[in-house]
């Protein structure tokens, strides 16, 4: 058989190919959020009334917060699907805004793992397989 003829490497290709736009499209996005932390600077320089979540949103610290708060309030462990809807509740997100939750369930995700390794959040598996997490 021919390599012109071969499926599997046009499969193989295409999926180089794929990769390659994923691979331009983050570093895009990383751009992006690189330009819009220096835009909130020039605006904390402007009009310093401005609400300090506007100007510097600071991502992690709020979702550990908003974890934090659900785990309270809910007085029990907690699986992070639970804990991801509890902060896009919280955010306002609505949950069609697929790429938006995507984000946010990767931030919990590392927020969850980044909490555990410094001693203030562990998690155990329940009936079904999945981790709940409360506080250590």
């Amino acid at each position: 058989m021919s390599d012109q003829n071969d499926p599997i490497q046009d499969l193989v290709r295409k999926r180089a190919d794929l990769k390659a736009e994923v691979d331009r499209r983050t570093q895009d996005l990383t751009q992006l959020g690189k330009q819009v932390e220096a835009l909130s600077l020039v605006m904390g320089l402007f009009q310093p009334s401005l609400p300090e979540t506007l100007i510097f949103p600071q991502y992690r610290k709020e979702t550990a917060r908003l974890v934090f708060a659900a785990l309270r309030e809910a007085g029990r462990p907690m699986t992070a699907p639970e804990l991801a809807n509890r902060v896009l509740v919280a955010k306002r997100i609505p949950p069609e805004d697929y790429a938006t939750v995507t984000v946010v369930k990767k931030r919990i995700q590392g927020s969850l793992a980044h909490h555990r390794r410094k001693g203030v959040l562990r998690c155990q598996k329940n009936a079904i397989g999945l981790n709940e997490w409360t506080f250590a």
